[in-house]
């Protein structure tokens, strides 16, 4: 019978156990988003002696996440995204012309063009310039509720407010900014530089 050639089982030293699968910036952003929204889910259905603990964590995660994507994520789009595709990415009609004034002529219709193309180009300069507008609403909210008495009517309305303001700042960041994002900005590199900060940041709100 034949003699069956051995097989060498895979040691220890193998190169695939030791690889280890580079941070996804956005991936750990959308992480943040997620986590927020979990906590803001069990708030709303805590005891009111838990709801304290739940909020306090709630504006940790939202204070460490804003710097995060202020030091790091927005510089970064600003640097390597294409605003005029994250204009389009974010859909506005107000970058439409009207084109019944437009004459036939190459050279205006190049006009035109160059026009069009700075107004989206500033459209999408405008959408990171809001994202940190939301940013400084949400510091503001949550500083105010830090003030406020956390059984008062007040206290509900404006939480309530900083739920929403989050929702939707989430949600434009999803479908806007990350998209563009992903195509763009070199998301491992900027993995590994939130993996860093985020470290550093843990540390000192710790101490």
């Amino acid at each position: 019978m034949p003699k069956q050639p051995s097989q060498k089982k895979s040691g220890g030293g193998s190169s695939r156990k030791k690889t280890q699968k580079e941070p996804d910036a956005l991936e750990i952003l959308k992480g943040d988003h997620e986590m927020v929204a979990k906590l803001f889910r069990q708030h709303e259905s805590a005891a009111p002696e838990e709801q304290a603990s739940l909020a306090k964590q709630i504006f940790n995660e939202l204070e460490l996440h804003t710097v995060i994507e202020e030091e790091l994520f927005y510089p970064a789009l600003r640097e390597d995204g294409d605003l005029k595709e994250l204009a389009e990415l974010d859909g506005d009609d107000s970058q439409a012309i009207d084109t019944e004034s437009v004459s036939d002529e190459d050279e205006e219709e190049n006009e035109d063009e160059d026009l069009l193309d700075q107004d989206t180009e500033e459209e999408g300069e405008n959408i990171i310039t809001l994202a940190y507008e939301d940013h400084k609403a949400v510091k503001a909210l949550i500083e105010e509720l830090k003030d406020l008495d956390a059984t008062s009517d007040q206290y509900q309305s404006r939480f309530l407010e900083l739920k929403e303001a989050v929702t939707d700042h989430v949600t434009e960041e999803e479908e806007v900014l990350f998209p563009e994002a992903r195509l763009k900005v070199d998301i491992k590199k900027l993995g590994a530089e939130i993996v860093k900060r985020r470290s550093d940041l843990a540390s000192s709100m710790a101490a």
